[in-house]
């Protein structure tokens, strides 16, 4: 011990004591970090476990909540829900080519109205236009298709479009934009015939939240477009009857408002398609 004391006094003593402290320190900082490290592991694999556990039963209690709710088709004719009309729409009405059209709202080329609400749904209808188009509206039937969820029991439906029937005849009208449905107006399975009366009001579709990404008002006319739009469908309209030879306009100019009942079922069908659907 004493030859250890002299031996340290020495510069060469000093230097071997100070490097041999710096490698002393540098193993202890590396059995600290691989000690941390180690330790961790069977920590956090615990902690995963627990919160994956806690997934599981949060997941296992929102299924048996939705098996224990009541099961409801969704159809025209057997709606789920009823919803509020938007009835600020027939204040802001003004006519264009002697169709109304609240200034409000958003326009589909197709002649359906849509208006945002909240969340990211889209309220839909038919337009004054479309609705005379159709005629007398006995019957409306939606057409859906249903996605079943990973994990989950119950499916969602998602709209396709809807079978119109008028006086007899049948038309097939695709919507113009794709979605998980919200609400439907239940009203239109006891009185469809609300949508000519009222069609930006209790007649209105659907509430729907879209699919995708992209804005479906990104396709839409609004605002000081509305006018011009319309009087070129208005125009279209008229060189379509025209060809055709059809006798559907009063005198005026106006449409008939039991247009199905006027023309063969092949005309009627051929020429609402052509303004509404793809």
């Amino acid at each position: 011990m004493k030859e250890l004391m002299e031996l340290i006094q020495t510069p060469a003593g000093v230097a071997v004591a100070v490097f041999g402290g710096i490698v002393a320190l540098m193993i202890l900082a590396r059995l600290v970090f691989f000690g941390t490290f180690f330790l961790a592991i069977p920590v956090v694999a615990a902690v995963g476990g627990l919160r994956s556990g806690m997934r599981r039963l949060a997941a296992q209690f929102h299924s048996d909540n939705e098996d224990k709710a009541p099961a409801t088709q969704i159809s025209a004719t057997m709606p789920r829900e009823a919803g509020v009309p938007a009835g600020e729409e027939r204040e802001a009405s003004s006519m264009v080519g002697g169709f109304r059209m609240p200034r409000n709202l958003w326009y589909h080329p197709k002649h359906f109205w849509m208006k945002q609400e909240p969340y990211g749904k889209v309220r839909i209808g038919f337009d004054d236009f479309a609705r005379r188009l159709m005629g007398n509206i006995t019957r409306i039937d939606m057409l859906t298709f249903n996605v079943q969820s990973p994990g989950k029991r119950a499916s969602r439906s998602f709209l396709k479009g809807w079978v119109i029937y008028c006086d007899g005849k049948t038309v097939r009208i695709i919507s113009p934009i794709r979605g998980r449905i919200e609400v439907i107006n239940d009203r239109l399975g006891r009185e469809p015939s609300i949508i000519a009366k009222d069609p930006y009001g209790d007649g209105w579709l659907c509430t729907l939240v879209p699919e995708g990404d992209a804005n479906p008002l990104d396709k839409t006319i609004s605002g000081m477009h509305i006018d011009r739009w319309m009087r070129d469908e208005v125009h279209r309209l008229r060189h379509c009857i025209r060809d055709h030879g059809l006798t559907v306009l009063h005198d005026g100019g106006e449409i008939a408002q039991d247009l199905a009942s006027t023309i063969s079922a092949s005309d009627w069908r051929q020429l609402v398609k052509s303004f509404l659907s793809d």
